[in-house]
């Protein structure tokens, strides 16, 4: 279905959705995020911005001016909440596609405006340490013009592992207990500008929240969420996740036009370690192009081990992960 809808995250921005995801323009970065995505990019590039000092100042607290909204579609979930005023929000959203402690999270704020791709962008949860997305976001922008960054993190902890080879992990059991997200009552985000705090307060029923939904997904995709949840081994991709798309994958007409998109989307592994099945569950574009490359090449493309259930018999499973056709 091609019709955009208006949508709205906190109060102030108008988005448009396309399909299952959000029509934005989204601006030229040269970092990828190869760690548990897989990124396309054309080329290399600097982009320089003035330096702003340091500032060791307290964060700027922002209280809440919206409830938690949720959306819970037939492919991902979703929860919103506005911060700050109404004249200046500074919405969040997280979305979750499959159980497991991993969600992106994406920002929404003209206080953003100075970042860039290789700035420091630190985000801390609660008690925990923070972790910084330099060089590992995804700038994009609303149809009203402001900033917004895409951040795809594995964990509320900050505890993040550099290599490839962790996309072998997709998909396991929650490391993160409730008590943890009790814990976490806050979102600290840092840049050269300064500091923001989010009072979201605890987490943890928000997050219960989206464990019971993406619970609802597994059941919809005809699997049993409960063998799902206690599985031995998840499908493990037999190659790096980063080389099933290339560059030469781009759309040739969208490559043209300079747009640029993410896509998230979802395979069906069988018990043989096949995919059966791709669909897209999210997709920030604004041509339905990038979203049919995406599947055909991970048709072609992507072989996996077969998960193994608690018995340690070979049962279909999926497969979670996003795609990035960024113009550097």
């Amino acid at each position: 279905m091609n019709t955009q809808t208006p949508a709205r995250d906190g109060r102030g921005f108008s988005l448009s959705i396309v399909r299952n995801g959000v029509s934005l323009a989204l601006t030229r970065s040269t970092a990828m995020d190869f760690t548990r995505t897989v990124a396309v990019a054309m080329a290399a590039a600097t982009l320089l911005l003035s330096a702003h000092p340091a500032q060791a100042d307290a964060p700027v607290v922002l209280n809440p001016i919206t409830p938690w909204n949720a959306d819970w579609n037939p492919t991902t979930c979703t929860l919103a909440r506005g911060f700050g005023s109404e004249q200046d929000p500074f919405a969040i959203r997280f979305e979750k596609a499959a159980p497991g402690d991993g969600f992106q999270l994406v920002l929404i704020s003209k206080w953003l405006e100075p970042v860039t791709v290789n700035d420091r962008l630190e985000v801390r949860f609660g008690p925990y340490p923070a972790r910084d997305f330099k060089g590992k976001m995804v700038l994009a922008r609303t149809s009203s013009d402001v900033a917004v960054i895409f951040l795809t993190t594995s964990s509320i902890t900050g505890e993040e592992a550099d290599d490839e080879d962790n996309d072998k992990d997709k998909g396991q059991a929650p490391k993160v207990t409730p008590d943890m997200e009790k814990a976490a009552d806050s979102i600290v985000i840092a840049t050269r500008r300064g500091s923001v705090q989010l009072a979201t307060n605890s987490l943890a029923a928000p997050f219960a929240a989206l464990r019971a939904c993406t619970v609802d997904l597994v059941k919809q995709w005809g699997l049993d969420p409960a063998e799902q949840a206690t599985l031995r081994r998840h499908p493990v991709p037999k190659t790096s996740p980063a080389h099933w798309i290339a560059a030469m994958d781009y759309p040739t007409q969208q490559l043209r036009k300079g747009q640029q998109a993410i896509i998230m989307f979802r395979l069906m592994v069988d018990a043989g370690g096949k995919p059966s099945d791709c669909a897209v569950l999210r997709a920030y574009s604004q041509s339905q192009a990038f979203g049919r490359t995406t599947c055909d090449n991970l048709m072609k493309r992507a072989k996996f081990e077969p998960a193994f259930n608690a018995n340690g018999q070979a049962v279909p499973s999926f497969y979670v992960n996003t795609v990035r056709f960024i113009i550097p």
